[in-house]
């Protein structure tokens, strides 16, 4: 069994319910099933083979679900593109892996005409929504083929995704999902957040980015209902889950931010809701707190990577939001290792730390990534003696509950102590006037290093430079305060809401203070 039996059990079990939503437009298992059956016949007929690498670069959409799952049954690799991405970017990518054949949205086509003659595998384009010259039409290939199922035989290790990492500190890297990673990862997701087929489930996020795919995958693998949106939108999001009554819903914390900063999101009727999942960077406990007063359900945390996912979960149970209770410190912990994961604490090559102290995260478990394709030195760094090597920084305490400090490549050293931003950023978001706050390091000429806040306002607020690193004098040791402040109107976030703090670097690297 693998993650397209069980969605072919779905479509035998619940074959007139809705499988996939978007914009008004439903479609049952059964349709979907024979949609994916035909176009994985048209493949077939096209010369597309097992190991053949198929891009798709579009919003979310149907045609997203039906090009998975066709890819998976005749064997080739899907690789998802950020359509975010600038023509070179998306150049680096097409050659890095060799693409064959892309699936693409008309708003994309006239970046990938840009770069068509500098990716000399690329020979096939399929336009998903109506004509472009010189390419297949996405319903006149799939209207043309019979929708006999095929099924090619795989091997648990043989590839069935390659997700390619958010590049906040450099060049993506594509990191290569085998099938057996693709079945325990959903089957994972759908244990710990006990779905079943009366589940109406909704991510906000990309499919390219392992933050949605992670909750469309285990809804089929249950016969659940997925909806989607195109983009994310604050308010359509809420209108979603009010007009589709969700159960569940995956939200980065930023995202989460910006349905709470609405006007008027109170008045929007979200009591379908039974969970609210949310990841991709850190939740202050104050946004947390808010969110609880708007939706009005259960809250869980998942931690992971593009690498390996899920990692950790904070348990419903285990949300305290008095902040009197002496286990409310356990909101800002990102849980205990999930199911079947071995999750360690090490400050150097197997030497596991003691409970309190930091050190990274190594991991070893069915749903860690292959390796990054045709990369061979980065997949070494990262995957060591078997244990993936997340470069994130945590402690875990003598209860189990693990406490992300930072990125190992984030932290600031100021005249040889270490400071993490996110300890900075807990703080800063406590203020009433900040909505969203990014840490990070610039030169300083004194002590190498000095602490930036980059801070956007609530919608209203007035605040000043001086305000602000008053707020952390009694907060924080002088040392970790703010010796800068800037505000700004956004912060740049990857697709999983990460903020991305090389641009940040970058736009602020010449700001160097000279400190007392």
């Amino acid at each position: 069994m693998d993650f397209r039996d069980s969605f072919r059990l779905s479509a035998r079990k619940f074959p007139t319910k809705d499988c996939v939503v978007l914009d008004g437009k439903r479609l049952s298992y059964q349709e979907v099933k024979k949609r994916v059956n035909r176009l994985a016949q048209a493949l077939r007929g096209l010369g597309v083979h097992k190991g053949m690498r198929i891009g798709i670069m579009q919003v979310n959409c149907i045609e997203f679900v039906e090009c998975l799952y066709a890819c998976a049954q005749i064997g080739a690799i899907l690789v998802p593109i950020n359509y975010r991405l600038k023509a070179q970017e998306i150049e680096y990518i097409f050659n890095q892996v060799g693409l064959s054949m892309l699936f693409l949205g008309s708003r994309y086509v006239e970046v990938v005409q840009a770069v068509r003659e500098r990716t000399p595998t690329l020979t096939t384009f399929v336009c998903l929504e109506g004509q472009a010259p010189g390419m297949m039409s996405y319903e006149s290939l799939i209207e043309s083929a019979p929708d006999e199922e095929m099924i090619e035989s795989v091997e648990d290790r043989d590839i069935a995704l390659i997700l390619f990492t958010s590049g906040t500190t450099g060049l993506p890297k594509g990191a290569m999902i085998s099938y057996r990673g693709m079945h325990h990862f959903a089957l994972n997701m759908a244990l710990s957040l006990k779905l079943d087929h009366t589940d109406v489930v909704m991510a906000g996020g990309p499919l390219y980015h392992i933050g949605s795919l992670g909750y469309l995958i285990p809804s089929l693998f249950v016969g659940a209902t997925w909806v989607m949106v195109p983009q994310f939108d604050a308010r359509e999001a809420l209108k979603t889950i009010q007009r589709e009554r969700l159960t569940v819903c995956w939200f980065a914390p930023a995202m989460l931010n910006f349905m709470l900063q609405l006007p008027g999101v109170e008045a929007f009727d979200l009591s379908s809701l039974r969970l609210v999942q949310y990841g991709g960077g850190p939740m202050p406990p104050r946004i947390l707190r808010d969110a609880s007063r708007v939706f009005p359900c259960r809250f869980m945390q998942i931690y992971g990577l593009t690498e390996a996912v899920p990692l950790t979960f904070l348990d419903p149970q285990d949300y305290v939001l008095d902040e009197r209770d002496t286990r409310a410190h356990r909101l800002s912990s990102i849980g205990k290792p999930a199911p079947n994961v071995d999750l360690r604490i090490m400050i150097e090559e197997g030497r596991e730390v003691v409970a309190g102290h930091i050190g990274e995260i190594v991991c070893r478990c069915d749903t860690m990534m292959i390796g990054y394709w045709h990369k061979p030195e980065e997949t070494q760094s990262t995957i060591r003696n078997g244990w993936l090597h997340t470069g994130d920084l945590a402690r875990m305490d003598e209860e189990g509950f693990v406490y992300l400090v930072d990125r190992k490549k984030d932290m600031i050293i100021r005249g040889g102590e270490n400071i993490y931003p996110a300890e900075v950023e807990r703080v800063l978001y406590e203020h009433p006037a900040i909505a969203e706050v990014a840490v990070i390091g610039v030169p300083d000429a004194t002590w190498g290093e000095s602490v930036k806040a980059v801070i956007v306002l609530r919608q209203g607020a007035r605040v000043t430079e001086d305000e602000v690193i008053d707020y952390c004098h009694d907060r924080l040791a002088s040392y970790k305060k703010p010796a800068s402040v800037e505000i700004i109107d956004c912060l740049p976030r990857t697709a999983g809401g990460k903020v991305l703090k090389t641009q940040l670097r970058a736009r602020f690297k010449d700001s160097q203070k000279v400190t007392a």
